[in-house]
């Protein structure tokens, strides 16, 4: 659905100001990020829950993000991104690295 009062969406302290000036329906952004996780439990790297299964020895994780997003108007959005993901267990001979372009259309 398109955004048709932008202020609905904005802080309340942003209202005013959003609401006085033209929104662009067309620009882009740029985004990074990174994130940290410790994981529990693996049944996929740990084996069996139950009885003696073959396993892994696992690590924490780490993930980086970046990408760009592009606005040609209310209704039409391309994102491309990078994730890069550290080793998951001990002998992973490459990280992960996933990357994703969405088009997004909406009427």
């Amino acid at each position: 659905m398109p955004i048709t009062d932008p202020s609905e969406y904005a802080p309340r302290c942003l209202e005013r100001i959003i609401s006085t000036r033209t929104i662009s329906t067309k620009g882009g952004y740029f985004f990074a990020g990174t994130q940290g996780r410790v994981v529990g439990r693996n049944i996929f790297l740990g084996g069996n829950s139950f009885r003696t299964s073959p396993s892994v020895s696992k690590k924490n994780l780490g993930d980086a993000q970046a990408g760009f997003s592009v606005l040609w108007s209310k209704s039409l959005r391309l994102d491309i991104s990078v994730a890069l993901r550290t080793k998951e267990f001990q002998g992973q001979r490459t990280p992960d690295d996933i990357c994703t372009a969405p088009l997004s259309f909406t009427w």
